[in-house]
C-alpha cells in the first residue's frame, strides 16, 4: 500500500477527476449549492418538512385528533392555532397542546408552553406554542393534536386552524 502523499495550496484541475477509492470531505464541504438540480437523490437520504392541521369551523370544541404516524425519525419544529373570531367572555379559553406516543405508550407533550387563546387574543393573528427542549419523535410513534375548552361567559372563540410544522426523514 502507497504512503499518503500530501499537497498544500490550492490546485486546480481542468477536466473530470476520478477517485478510485474513498473519499473523505471536511464537514461543511458539499451544501445546496453544490447539488445540481434534478440531482435524483434518493429519498431515503433526505428529510421533509411538512406541517400537521387541524381546524374547526364554527364554534370551537374540546377535540383529540390524530394527525399524523411517524415514517421516519423527526421533530416538531413550531405549533401555532389562530381564530377568526375572539371569544366574548373573560373566561373562555381554548387550549391548544401537540402530544406524542411511543410504542403504544401514554401520550406526553412535545411544548414547554401550550397555546391558550382567549378574549385576549387577536382575530386572525396567530399565536404560537413554545416547543419543548426535546421535541422530537421516532418511526411509528403516533402525534395528536388536543383542543381543550373552557368557561361558560359569553361566546366561545369560533373557526380555528393549528398548524404544527415538523420534519421527518425518509426512512
Amino acid at each position: 500500500m502507497a504512503s499518503p502523499s500530501r499537497h498544500e495550496g490550492d490546485h486546480h484541475f481542468v477536466g473530470s477527476v476520478a477517485f478510485l477509492s474513498s473519499v473523505n470531505l471536511p464537514d461543511a464541504t458539499v451544501d445546496d449549492d453544490a447539488i445540481e438540480s434534478g440531482a435524483n437523490i434518493a429519498y431515503s437520504k433526505t428529510q421533509t418538512l411538512f406541517p400537521l392541521r387541524h381546524t374547526q369551523t364554527g364554534t370551537v370544541v374540546a377535540a383529540t385528533e390524530i394527525v399524523h404516524v411517524a415514517h421516519g425519525n423527526g421533530a416538531l419544529l413550531s405549533v401555532e392555532a389562530v381564530v377568526s373570531t375572539i371569544a366574548t367572555g373573560a373566561d373562555r379559553t381554548v387550549t391548544i397542546d401537540v402530544q406524542k406516543s411511543t410504542g403504544g405508550g401514554a401520550f406526553a407533550t412535545l411544548l414547554t408552553t401550550t397555546i391558550i387563546l382567549d378574549d385576549d387574543s387577536v382575530v386572525r393573528v396567530p399565536e404560537a406554542g413554545t416547543v419543548s427542549g426535546t421535541p422530537t419523535f421516532l418511526d411509528g410513534d403516533v402525534i395528536e393534536i388536543i383542543v381543550t375548552v373552557a368557561g361558560s361567559a359569553g361566546a366561545q372563540a369560533a373557526g380555528l386552524c393549528v398548524t404544527a410544522m415538523v420534519y421527518e426523514e425518509s426512512a
